[in-house]
């Protein structure tokens, strides 16, 4: 990145990797966790071989999200400070932090890194609103006119503008969790392909399965937490895209196309599944219907939104959003 304080960071991304499952996953035994970062240290220092960079002039952060929020603090701390041990003792890059971020900062990080890839800064247009989707929870991020969530709102200073900024993050409504939630009713089977194997065998019914998910947000109480946007434009990403572009091609939102797509495909027996998606892993596939039925509910029915108003990509021109970037744009206009 290049940086004059009083213009907009310009902000290169070099590489992206991922490894699964996430450090979350170390709580019992937090001494395997810095070896597991290995692979995305030693993919950065070729990249900075590469580039001829010294590792000593590249500061590292390790930024951990909602997975790690649902463990305790000693939890947290122990994966923390293996993580950090193991980059001291066997890199030179200086550690710039090890921590776990606020389910706030990861909405507003993906709300930075949004805007920046549409220019909305560089051009001073309107911001763009983001719904951000993981594992254990989901993000709702959008620029407001004024304070009245004092809690869930950031004052920014981006390219000699000021922006304040609307981040609620929802722990237990990423899509495991929430699946999990929804899993307790005896009517589970009704968000499965007919056949699934379950107590009672699957059998898809769209309405029912929505109500369940329906329960399960009402207990976090979403409408009542966040302020109004009904002409808020939002982009809706990661695990709500991935979900999404199972169903239905394109960007642009289709209620009625995308709950047709669903209902279809998810009334196809379990064993038709198998065959017409024999590429992908069965502990991902089964869990399409039920998922999509969740984010169906929670765009359309909880938050409302409108065809006209809602995006559902994984790229902004031709890039990869990514909260990191965002968190590095969030470093460089403090």
């Amino acid at each position: 990145y290049t940086q004059d304080q009083n213009k907009l960071p310009q902000i290169k991304d070099v590489f992206s990797t991922t490894i699964k499952p996430g450090i979350a996953s170390f709580a019992k035994n937090p001494d395997q966790a810095g070896l597991y970062v290995k692979k995305l240290l030693d993919q950065a220092m070729e990249q900075l071989k590469a580039k001829h960079i010294s590792a000593s002039n590249v500061p590292v952060s390790l930024l951990a999200t909602a997975g790690m929020r649902l463990l305790s603090e000693q939890e947290q701390q122990k994966i923390h400070t293996t993580v950090r041990d193991y980059i001291n003792d066997h890199y030179n890059f200086p550690i710039n932090t090890v921590t776990t971020i606020t389910g706030q900062q990861e909405g507003l990080f993906g709300w930075l890194d949004i805007n920046y890839l549409q220019q909305t800064f560089a051009n001073h247009t309107p911001t763009v609103g983001s719904l951000d989707m993981g594992g254990a929870s989901t993000q709702i991020t959008f620029a407001v006119e004024n304070n009245n969530y004092p809690f869930d709102t950031f004052n920014l200073h981006i390219g000699q503008q000021n922006y304040l900024v609307f981040s609620k993050s929802f722990l237990g409504l990423g899509l495991d969790q929430a699946r999990l939630a929804m899993s307790q009713s005896p009517l589970t089977y009704t968000c499965y392909p007919l056949n699934y194997p379950l107590q009672t065998p699957g059998k898809f019914d769209f309405p029912t399965c929505e109500s369940l998910y329906a329960d399960v947000i009402s207990k976090h109480q979403v409408k009542e937490t966040i302020p109004s946007f009904s002409q808020q434009k939002f982009i809706a990403h990661s695990g709500i895209q991935f979900n999404y572009a199972f169903f239905i091609s394109g960007t642009t939102s289709n209620e009625v196309s995308y709950e047709k797509k669903l209902t279809e495909a998810c009334a196809k027996t379990w064993e038709q599944w198998q065959v017409d998606f024999k590429d992908t892993p069965a502990d991902r596939l089964k869990n399409y219907c039920n998922d999509g039925s969740y984010v169906a509910e929670l765009l359309y029915k909880v938050y409302q939104l409108k065809d006209d108003q809602l995006t559902i990509t994984d790229k902004i021109n031709d890039k990869k959003i990514d909260w990191t970037l965002g968190a590095l744009l969030y470093q460089l206009s403090m």
